[in-house]
């Protein structure tokens, strides 16, 4: 800052008379001193907007996942504007292409504002998926000039990505599994591949671990399932993997952490005890398959011990000679040692909000993932599901917690236009595609948690753009849809 400094002279004049005042010659003010303005400080975007989950629940897949949920989900339109797709011809025809459940949330540069981590699918090389896709690490997202790198991939077909806390640290790793032996365009199958988790330095360096055997994957979820005090990983295994005629087929695997963050395949049929019986094997050799397409880890009860929450089918009544399953969400308890009880301690929810509906015979409704309110504020966690009829739109349901293991659906009574049903792939201007997760989230900043859709399938979007806000909003435990 430049100093001035002034010399003020002050003149006397004495005239020879006595009546003449004196004259005084006042200096002239200084100019203010210039002030260099205070730069505004961005304040972190990171905020949890969502319950706070205590005790066994605080690092289970959802209370990681609302922590670092921004909030939005992500069209491709987004997508688009933020060039997260690689040589992009139109929206919806890029060489690497943006799918938003192949996403998830974190910060790893720790700096206070959300970056994400993405895998793109192959379409540069026909069939579809048949290559390895791209990685993408786009560092503060949701700022006006996101950094992307991109990576070479190691996988081919529809990851999903998971955020995940492995030491308690707050610095996140990523969970993924892949379905890399999904069917290609040609009508061949690719080869399976193991679940694996990326440790991503504040530099943006990635680094991969697999875990277990190479099978394909739909539901994943992970928490402390043996209250050791570190974090446990359970999927639920597809059996169209089986290309080596192995006895791979459809069936729950836990992998347990020893500890240092290395994951043991448990025994399937010791660890679930009387898994064995559901799924004998056929005269042919091969075992029965329990198949689940969503698959979770919860302390509903409130007891302390994660209970496993899994579902495949909310319609189906009769299933094949050798498959075992139910048309219902089951909840398995658990009571802290990672045992549990698959014939005598479970309990299945009622799926009341299906009648009605104006679903095909040869329709599935599927459940696609699970998350937790105390919608009712009577203290205890309410189950809110994602289902789609066939891919084909999306349904919600609503079980309220009503205490000792029982719940009832209250969808119809609570959810406004809990429903969008259309033949898959006959989409219109107007409907909304499904979407595998629904987030816990105060979107509109009233305090309550309202129900916010994340991981959206886009994949057959292809003639118009879709709402960029529209969420569920909680006027005192009812939920109205808003777009």
């Amino acid at each position: 800052m430049r100093k001035l400094v002034f010399v003020l002279g002050i003149l006397f004049a004495f005239s020879c008379t006595k009546t003449e005042a004196p004259k005084t010659i006042t200096p002239t003010p200084a100019p203010p001193a210039a002030v260099t303005p205070t730069p505004s400080v961005r304040q972190s975007n990171i905020a949890n907007k969502g319950p706070i989950y205590s005790s066994i629940n605080a690092n289970t897949t959802n209370a990681i996942a609302n922590k670092i949920f921004p909030g939005i989900y992500y069209t491709l339109e987004r997508a688009s504007l933020q060039k997260l797709q690689i040589n992009e011809k139109s929206l919806f025809d890029a060489e690497y292409r943006f799918w938003d459940p192949s996403k998830c949330f974190l910060d790893y540069n720790q700096d206070g504002f959300l970056d994400m981590f993405a895998f793109l699918t192959n379409f540069k090389d026909a069939p579809y998926g048949s290559k390895f896709g791209k990685y993408i690490l786009v560092d503060d997202v949701l700022g006006t000039s996101p950094k992307i790198k991109v990576f070479d991939g190691n996988r081919r077909f529809m990851p999903r990505l998971k955020t995940m806390d492995l030491n308690k640290d707050g610095v996140f790793e990523v969970l993924f599994s892949a379905e890399d032996d999904h069917m290609l365009l040609n009508g061949t199958y690719g080869s399976p591949s193991p679940i694996q988790f990326a440790q991503i330095s504040k530099g943006g360096d990635i680094s991969f671990k697999e875990i277990g055997e190479s099978v394909s994957i739909h539901g994943q979820g992970f928490g402390d399932i043996d209250n050791d005090g570190d974090i446990d990983i359970i999927v639920w295994r597809n059996a169209y993997t089986n290309i080596n005629k192995e006895d791979l087929g459809s069936m729950p695997i836990l992998y347990l952490n020893n500890g240092n963050n290395d994951f043991v395949k448990a025994d399937s049929f010791k660890q679930f005890i009387g898994l064995e019986n559901l799924i004998p094997k056929m005269p042919y050799g091969l075992r029965k398959n329990y198949s689940a397409l969503a698959v979770d880890l919860f302390d509903i009860d409130g007891d302390g011990n994660l209970d496993i929450i899994a579902s495949s089918t909310h319609t189906e009544r009769t299933f094949q000679e050798w498959e075992y399953n139910h048309a219902s969400t089951r909840i398995y308890w658990g009571n802290g040692s990672g045992f549990f009880d698959f014939e005598k301690k479970f309990t299945d929810l009622p799926v009341e909000y299906v009648k009605g509906l104006a679903i095909p015979n040869n329709i599935t409704v599927s459940p696609l993932g699970f998350s937790y309110i105390d919608y009712d504020k009577d203290g205890d966690f309410d189950i809110v599901t994602a289902s789609t009829p066939d891919y084909g739109g999306f349904i919600i349901q609503l079980c309220e917690n009503l205490g000792n293991r029982k719940f009832s659906d209250v969808t119809k009574q609570k959810i406004n236009n809990y429903s969008s049903i259309y033949p898959r792939g006959t989409q219109i201007p107007g409907t909304f595609p499904n979407f595998y997760e629904l987030r816990i989230h105060d979107k509109d900043g009233d305090g309550d948690f309202d129900l916010v859709p994340d991981h959206l399938a886009i994949w057959d979007i292809y003639n118009f753009s879709l709402s960029q806000d529209l969420y569920w909003e909680n006027n005192n435990g009812s939920f109205t849809l808003k777009k």
